[in-house]
C-alpha cells in the first residue's frame, strides 16, 4: 500500500529529536497511521457491505460505487494538494480533510440496523441515500488529507539531510501498520456484528487521527512547517473553499450513482494529459522529449499494473468469502483479513528490498528502471498464475487452500516494493523541472484510471446468466470456475505485457538518457 509521495527539498527541523528524527515525525506517523486505519478498514468491508446488506449484484458492485469511489479517491488528491499549496497550508487542509472524512464515515452509519437500536427506521432508500453520500462526503475529505500530511513530513528535513528517507520510511511503515490493524478490527467488528458498526469503527480511527494531528504538542513539535505562506489569505479563502467543497459533494455523490460517468471524465482527462504531455515533449529538445517518451510508456504500464493489483479490495475479497478455505481449527476467519496480507507483507519486506537495492547498487548490478517495473509485474503476473492453478488443481468442492492467497499477496507485494516506490522517483527524474507538478498529476491520474478499470475486471468474476431475485446463492463449485477464468486470463495479459516491457527495455534506457 503506497500512499505516502515524498515532496521536493524544504527546510530543515529545528526541534528535538527522538531516535534522531524531529519528534514532529513521529506525530504525524501516528496520525497518519489513524487516517489509514480508517480508509483501508472501511475499504476492506465496502464491496462486503454492498453485496451483502444491500444485495448488490457482484459485478454491478464491483464496477460501480467502488471503481466510481476508488478511482476518485486519487483524482481529488491533485486539487487539495494545490489548494494547500496556494492557500490554507497544509496543517489547515490537512484537519479540514479528516473532520471531512470523518462526517461521511458517520454518514455510513445512518441505516436500519444501526437506527434500530433507538427505535428509529428510515428504509433502503434513505439508507442507500446515506450511503452514497458519506462516500461522497469520504472522497471530498480525502483530497485535503491524502496529499498533504506526507509534503510536512518532508518539510522536517532539509533537501540534503542525510535522515530524510529514513524519515519517509518511519512514515511508510505508519501507514501500513494502520492498513494492516485497521483491516483486522473493521473486518472483524464488520463481518462477525454489524457492517455499520464496521464504519463506525473507521469514523473512531479517523477521530484519533485528527485528534493527534489537532494537538498542541503535534503543532509545537512541527515549528511553523505547514503553516500558510499568507495567513490573511488562508483566512479569507476558507469560506470560500469550504463552500464549494460542500458543493462538490452533491457531484460526487451523482457520480456514485452513475459511475460510468467516472469513466468518460477519466477517458477525456486522459486524453487532455496525453496531449498535454506531448507538446511538452516536442517543446523541449531531443534528450528531454525522449525522457518524456519513456515516462509515457511506462505510465501505460503502470495503469496496468494497479488495475490488476487493486482487486485486493474488490473481486479478492469476494473470492474469499465464495471459495477460499478460511477455517483454522475451527475457527473461520473473516473474508476481509485477506487484504492484510498486503501490509504484513509490506511492514516485513520493505527493509528487506530496499537494503537488496543499496547492495546491487553498490555491486553495479541495480537493474534499471524499466526493468524494475517488468519484474515488479512479472510477480504480479505469477501471483494471479498460482491463484488460478490453485482454484483449477487442488480446490475441493469448490473451495481452495488458503496458501495460495497466501502466495499471490507475497507476490503482488513483492511486486508492488519493486515498482510503486520506483515510480514515484522516476517522475521526479524525467518530468521537466517546471512541469514536475503537471507530469505527477499524470503519474496519479494513471493510478486513478487503474482503479476505475480494476472495478471493470473485478466485475468479470461476478458475471452470471440472470437469476431470480429469490434464487439460492450459487454453490462454490459454480463460482469457482469464474473466479479461476478471470485470474488465468489476467496472468496471460499480465505476463504478456512483461514479455513486451522486457523487449521495450533498451529503448526505454536510451530514452532515459542515464537517468537511474
Amino acid at each position: 500500500m503506497s500512499d505516502a509521495t515524498p515532496p521536493a527539498g524544504s527546510a530543515p527541523s529545528n526541534g528535538e529529536e527522538w531516535f534522531g528524527h524531529p519528534r514532529g515525525l513521529f506525530y504525524l506517523f501516528f496520525a497518519e497511521m489513524w487516517e489509514r486505519f480508517c480508509f483501508y478498514g472501511m475499504r476492506n468491508i465496502l464491496v462486503l457491505y454492498m453485496v451483502d446488506y444491500f444485495l448488490f449484484d457482484k459485478a454491478e458492485a464491483s464496477k460501480g460505487p467502488y471503481a466510481a469511489y476508488t478511482a476518485l479517491i486519487y483524482c481529488v488528491a491533485l486539487p487539495g494538494g494545490y489548494i494547500a499549496d496556494k492557500f490554507l497550508g497544509y496543517r489547515k487542509s490537512i484537519m479540514f480533510g479528516g473532520i471531512v472524512m470523518a462526517i461521511g464515515m458517520i454518514l455510513m452509519l445512518l441505516n436500519d440496523e444501526v437506527l434500530g437500536y433507538i427505535g428509529l427506521s428510515i428504509g433502503q432508500d434513505l439508507e442507500l441515500l446515506a450511503f452514497y453520500l458519506g462516500l461522497a462526503t469520504i472522497i471530498m475529505g480525502n483530497g485535503y488529507f491524502k496529499p498533504n500530511i506526507s509534503t510536512i513530513v518532508g518539510k522536517l528535513y532539509g533537501p540534503d539531510d542525510p535522515r530524510r528517507d529514513g524519515g519517509f520510511t518511519i512514515f511508510y511503515m505508519g501507514i501500513n501498520v494502520g492498513a494492516f490493524v485497521g483491516g483486522l478490527a473493521c473486518g472483524w467488528i464488520g463481518e462477525k456484528y454489524s457492517w455499520p458498526l464496521g464504519f463506525g469503527l473507521a469514523a473512531l480511527g479517523m477521530l484519533l487521527g485528527v485528534a493527534v494531528f489537532g494537538s498542541k504538542a503535534c503543532g509545537k513539535h512541527l515549528h511553523g512547517h505547514g503553516d500558510p505562506a499568507d495567513p490573511e489569505l488562508a483566512k479569507r479563502s476558507f469560506p470560500k473553499i469550504l463552500l464549494g467543497s460542500v458543493a462538490l459533494i452533491p457531484v460526487f455523490y451523482l457520480f456514485m450513482r452513475n459511475s460510468e460517468i467516472v469513466g468518460f471524465i477519466l477517458g477525456a482527462t486522459g486524453v487532455v494529459m496525453l496531449v498535454s504531455l506531448l507538446g511538452l515533449a516536442f517543446k523541449n529538445d531531443k534528450i528531454q522529449r525522449e525522457k518524456i517518451f519513456a515516462l509515457l510508456v511506462l505510465l501505460v504500464f503502470n495503469v496496468l499494473f494497479w488495475a490488476f493489483f487493486e482487486q485486493a479490495g474488490s473481486s479478492l475479497t469476494l473470492f474469499a468469502k465464495e471459495n477460499l478455505n478460511r477455517e483454522f481449527f475451527g475457527w473461520v476467519m473473516p473474508a476481509s483479513w485477506a487484504q492484510n496480507l498486503n501490509p504484513l507483507f509490506i511492514v516485513t519486506l520493505a527493509p528487506l528490498i530496499a537494503g537488496m537495492w543499496v547492495k546491487l547498487a553498490v555491486a553495479k548490478r541495480n537493474p534499471s528502471i524499466p526493468m524494475k517495473f517488468a519484474l515488479g509485474l512479472l510477480q504480479l503476473g505469477l501471483g494471479f498464475g498460482a491463484l488460478a492453478l490453485g482454484c483449477k488443481f487442488f480446490s475441493t468442492d469448490g473451495i481452495t487452500p488458503f496458501v495460495f492467497i497466501v502466495i499471490l499477496y507475497l507476490l503482488n507485494t513483492t511486486g508492488e516494493l519493486f515498482l510503486s516506490p520506483v515510480g514515484l522517483s522516476m517522475v521526479t527524474k524525467l518530468a521537466p523541472a517546471k512541469a514536475t507538478g503537471m507530469v505527477m498529476g499524470a503519474w496519479f491520474l494513471s493510478i486513478s484510471a487503474a482503479n476505475f478499470v480494476a472495478g471493470q475486471i473485478a466485475a468479470l468474476t461476478g458475471e452470471v446468466e440472470e437469476r431470480a431475485a429469490d434464487a439460492p446463492p450459487l454453490h462454490p463449485t459454480e463460482t469457482l470456475p469464474l473466479y479461476q477464468d478471470v485470474y488465468l486470463n489476467s496472468a496471460y495479459v499480465i505476463l504478456a505485457a512483461t514479455a513486451l516491457l522486457i523487449l521495450l527495455v533498451p529503448l526505454l534506457k536510451k530514452w532515459m538518457h542515464g537517468v537511474k
